[in-house]
């Protein structure tokens, strides 16, 4: 797999259109504006590519699993985000965590968390909640890390491999509480005679 993955948005994609009609404008006109503004245009692509790197870069992620499980009992699953990078900050982080549930044949996203801005050398501590429906083992592939900094222009991932697996119990099933005895009036009655 490669490192990266780059898909273009719908932004992306009108961006690109107006590249390519600005620059052959400026090929069939000759126009020294329209160059220029090609030229800005391609500028422009170019940060956006340098500054969703700089976003990425460095970014290392833990899981830290509930206790236990049960079917039907949703619990919190509380990632670490933590920006490696020593002078750049990163900005709109977006962790998908990566598994299957029992009885899921295919691996999908259980879960997701954002952080908007992450300093240099600091770890950021965000949570969601997972409700697994039947028991089993409950597989932890991985995490994709997705920013759209700075423009929105690219979706931007990277997939970082973490295995784990937990065990589901079985659902638990509502009881009534046993009768009380020694608080029911017939039973203070008895005791009284």
């Amino acid at each position: 797999r490669p490192p990266r993955r780059l898909r273009p948005t719908r932004a992306g994609w009108l961006f690109f259109a107006l590249v390519f009609a600005i620059g052959f404008a400026a090929l069939n006109t000759g126009n020294n504006l329209l160059y220029l503004v090609l030229s800005l245009l391609l500028a422009f692509l170019t940060l956006s590519g340098v500054l969703s790197e700089s976003a990425l870069r460095g970014i290392r992620v833990e899981r830290r699993l509930p206790f236990e499980w049960a079917a039907g009992r949703g619990a919190r699953v509380v990632l670490e985000i933590t920006n490696a990078q020593r002078k750049t900050w990163a900005h709109a982080i977006v962790v998908e965590d990566l598994g299957a549930a029992p009885g899921d044949p295919a691996e999908r996203a259980l879960g997701r968390a954002y952080a908007m801005r992450i300093e240099p050398g600091r770890t950021e501590s965000r949570s969601y909640r997972f409700e697994p429906q039947q028991r089993g083992e409950l597989r932890f592939a991985g995490f994709r890390v997705i920013t759209r900094f700075p423009f929105g222009l690219f979706v931007k991932s990277l997939e970082i491999p973490r295995e784990a697996a937990a065990s589901v119990y079985p659902r638990l099933a509502a009881r009534r509480p046993p009768r009380r005895l020694l608080g029911e009036q017939r039973a203070i009655r008895e005791i009284n005679t």
